[in-house]
């Protein structure tokens, strides 16, 4: 065998081959988890759509209760068929990570056809009860409320009743290593079971049954191909196989680290064309985002305020020094601002920061990090656990230094290893929250953070910054993102 077979730890296991049995043993079937899948999601669509129907009942029973069966059974086989027809039930095989925020914009559309096909059919219903406007504005959007936390609870059920998805990354090369590190943080989506090297580019005549040979002995259920690690003929030839032996294929191009996620496909006389977004950024863009920032900080301000004021007292009465750090951070176009937020360590804290730099565990040496650091106070520790020490920055935000959604603002040191294109992470202000921090527990080496702050430059939009809001809540609670 030309392929040296090596385990996700690196062991070379050259010529073991897995007996087949047992591969077919510890094997889910695909079909039947994505049977499940497509069940509880289609079952959460109807549940929301008839939790919606049943607080309008209650509110207005008076004036829609002879409608209420003939809504029931109109909307909910309409919801799950147009839901079927946009791929709402179908789309998460093709995904690694399927996120269920991803998809509102299409839930939107579905639950908005189905309101107006259920005012075709029922509105004409002779009876003395009606349904007006506002009863259907408020079955909307309480349809809406309640489908994307119900579709979350669906996806985390299915993963509780089905094993992880057994994955192989076919290409060996730092792209691998790093997919690697995502999914030891993911172990109940995926479990890797084999890194398949690229043979150095080499392609011959049977090399791609050959690796696909591999995959299927070894139960692999998804292959995540780093296209750009092999011969391009031979990752189509590959690719065909997987499919034809309903393998899912997930494709890691190299150009997606410019393009990002907002890509358009098209085909012209057979010739896949792939459109990319331009990253201009308009004045009106800005103007609109500077906006969002302002409906949400003021309020927030406003109301968390009372809680600013204790927390101060609080922190005073702990321990000397004052109640607010101060630190220069590097803000857009790489102007630097004085960033804030409430003291968590001991006075002179970061002045003793180079006395313990040989405590670092971040793998990373550009980034600082120390468990159970001496120099964090009783209330410090708190308040970083509830992420309260940052609210001192809705002052940067309403001052326009920060935004609510944005790259990470970075210190001068840490700045200046951002090198190259990178640094268009600088051409938006810099935010409270970011792609990186919801990632929860994941320790994202200072390049990959750097990329993903790059990535969200090029695919900012304002849906973009509603989705990072909503998957940080679950994160500040300890809970599990959407």
């Amino acid at each position: 065998m030309l392929l040296d077979a090596r385990s996700p730890s690196g062991e070379s296991t050259s010529g073991q081959r897995v007996d087949k049995a047992t591969a077919a043993a510890t094997r889910y079937d695909p079909g039947q988890r994505q049977s499940v899948r497509r069940r509880l999601l289609a079952l959460t669509d109807g549940l929301s759509y008839l939790g919606a129907l049943a607080l309008l009942f209650l509110a207005r029973g008076d004036q829609i209760g002879s409608l209420v069966i003939p809504l029931a059974l109109v909307g909910c086989a309409v919801l799950i068929v147009v839901a079927k027809m946009l791929r709402l039930y179908d789309m998460d095989v093709q995904r690694l990570i399927p996120s269920t925020l991803d998809e509102v914009p299409r839930l939107v559309v579905a639950v908005s056809v189905t309101l107006v096909v259920v005012t075709f059919f029922v509105a004409p219903v002779r009876t003395t009860d009606s349904l007006t406007r506002w009863d259907l504005l408020a079955l909307w959007v309480m349809t809406l409320l309640f489908l994307p936390p119900l579709r979350s609870a669906a996806r985390g059920l299915a993963h509780r009743l089905t094993p992880p998805e057994r994955v192989a990354i076919v290409g060996d090369d730092a792209l691998s290593a790093v997919l690697t590190s995502s999914f030891a943080y993911r172990p109940r989506h995926v479990t890797l079971v084999d890194v398949v090297p690229a043979v150095d580019h080499v392609n011959h005549p049977g090399l791609a049954s050959e690796i696909a040979s591999r995959c299927l002995d070894r139960g692999v259920e998804r292959v995540v191909l780093v296209s750009d690690a092999f011969d391009a003929d031979l990752a189509l030839e590959l690719l065909r196989q997987l499919r034809h032996a309903s393998v899912a294929v997930s494709v890691v191009p190299r150009v997606a680290e410019e393009t990002g996620a907002r890509v358009l496909v098209e085909h012209l006389d057979g010739i896949g064309v792939m459109g990319v977004p331009p990253i201009a950024r308009t004045r009106s863009t800005l103007v609109l985002k500077r906006v969002f920032d302002l409906l949400i900080a003021i309020p927030m301000f406003c109301a968390l305020l009372p809680l600013m004021g204790v927390i101060a007292l609080v922190i005073r009465l702990d321990s000397r020094g004052p109640v607010l750090f101060r630190q220069q951070r590097i803000g857009r176009n790489g102007e630097p601002f004085t960033m804030l937020k409430f003291r968590t360590m001991v006075d002179g804290a970061h002045e003793a920061r180079a006395d313990l730099r040989h405590l670092n565990v971040h793998a990373d040496h550009r980034l600082f990090k120390i468990p159970d650091d001496p120099r964090i106070t009783r209330v410090g520790a708190i308040l970083r656990r509830a992420s309260l020490d940052e609210l001192p920055q809705l002052i940067n935000v309403l001052r326009g230094d920060m935004s609510i959604v944005g790259p990470r603002p970075l210190v001068a040191e840490e700045d200046g290893h951002v090198v190259g294109w990178h640094r268009r992470r600088l051409d938006i202000t810099p935010g409270l929250t970011g792609p990186w921090q919801v990632l929860q527990g994941h320790a994202v080496p200072f390049d990959a953070m750097v990329k993903i702050d790059y990535l969200y430059v090029l695919e900012w939009s304002p849906w973009t910054d509603v989705k990072i809001i909503l998957r940080t809540l679950p994160v500040v609670l300890g809970l599990r993102s959407l």
